[in-house]
């Protein structure tokens, strides 16, 4: 480029300057970095010219090389800034021509759904145009029905118009019967008053007589209060008596339950008495006699201990004692026993007691597998 900065030029020998500041002085700097490589076929050229003529020359081909390399620096700086110039066109014109595609494009698509909306326009200017057609003929019917009915509604009225005459005529002979029904139902009136005027005087006469009926039930009501009062107080004691009566008769019933509930052995106590009677039992199922005395005794002083259905000194008792412990051992044993618990010696169960023993006694020979 022209305005690029050149090397500065080699030092020239001695006696070319005034070439030098000739070409420096019709040439400019660009020229001369220009020129630089070929400076020796200058200087060559310059030593085949002598003289002011030769100068001339020299300096008129200096001026032509300026003038030149001007015109060409000129030159390639109008190229760039038309090739600029170009290049920013042509850009403008392919974005106008990118514009106007897209334009008409859209002018296309504008188009075409215009065409789409005038095909529907006109679809529903066809149906509405038949809806219309439809209506003019329902119109057309319904005028001519209207017109049938109007026509039909004049027979009506008329027929109704006969008909309400003839109502009217039947209107008139029934308020003609309806006056002699009122003139009958007046006689009537006129009958029944003299009935009521009767029918007050049987009222009047019939209020004496409740007034004394009146009377009459008030007196008997005193008396059946008076007699309701003497009946209450007779079925009051005949109650306290009954009362009295069923009490003592509980009392007795419950004195007498109070006894037998003390002679009866709960289930328990009688388990616990056959288990001792049972170990008694056990003591004495032995082949020899007296191995088994201590326990034999505890379980005697137990059974005394528990009831007294069994005696120490009964021959219950006394039985597997005396297999136990020997019969004199037995019978003093059953002796002191006895006499500890109050009872004599000897005295044999009562009736009562024999019945419950023989039970116990049956009970422990089934629950003692040894006897």
């Amino acid at each position: 480029m022209a305005s690029a900065t050149l090397p500065a030029p080699p030092p020239l020998p001695e006696g070319l300057p005034p070439i030098w500041q000739l070409l420096a002085a019709e040439c400019s700097q660009a020229c001369l970095g220009v020129l630089q490589p070929h400076l020796g076929a200058l200087l060559r050229a310059g030593d085949g010219i002598a003289g002011q003529n030769g100068m001339e020359q020299l300096r008129a081909l200096f001026r032509c090389i300026g003038q030149l390399h001007e015109r060409a620096e000129r030159a390639e700086a109008a190229a760039r800034h038309w090739e600029a110039h170009w290049s920013g066109a042509f850009h403008h014109v392919l974005e106008q021509r990118r514009q106007t595609d897209n334009a008409t494009v859209g002018y296309e698509v504008e188009l075409r759904e215009t065409h789409t909306a005038l095909a529907t326009l006109r679809a529903e200017r066809d149906r509405l145009a038949g809806e219309v057609w439809v209506l003019q003929q329902e119109a057309r019917r319904g005028c001519e029905a209207e017109a049938a009915r109007e026509q039909n509604r004049g027979v009506w009225l008329r027929s109704l118009e006969e008909s309400m005459l003839r109502r009217l005529g039947e209107s008139e002979e029934q308020q003609r019967a309806l006056q002699r029904r009122l003139d009958a139902e007046g006689a009537k009136a006129a009958a029944l008053q003299a009935e009521l005027g009767q029918l007050q005087l049987d009222l009047v006469f019939e209020r004496g007589e409740r007034r004394r009926a009146e009377e009459h039930a008030a007196e008997a009501g005193k008396y059946a209060v008076e007699a309701r009062s003497q009946v209450g107080r007779s079925v009051s004691e005949a109650l306290q008596k009954l009362q009295r009566e069923l009490g003592e008769e509980l009392q007795r019933e419950r004195e007498a339950h109070a006894l037998t509930a003390a002679s009866v052995v709960t289930r328990r106590e009688a388990i616990s008495v056959l288990t001792t009677f049972a170990e008694l039992w056990r003591t004495g199922a032995t082949p020899v006699p007296g191995i088994h005395g201590q326990r034999a005794e505890r379980a005697l002083r137990e059974l005394a201990r528990k009831t007294d259905l069994l005696p120490p000194d009964g021959e219950l008792v006394q039985e597997p004692l005396r297999r136990a412990l020997g019969a004199q051992a037995a019978r003093e044993l059953g002796a002191e026993l006895a006499a500890a618990a109050g009872r004599p010696p000897g005295r044999l169960l009562p009736a009562a007691a024999a019945v419950p023993a023989a039970g116990m006694m049956a009970a422990a020979g089934r629950r003692s597998p040894g006897v």
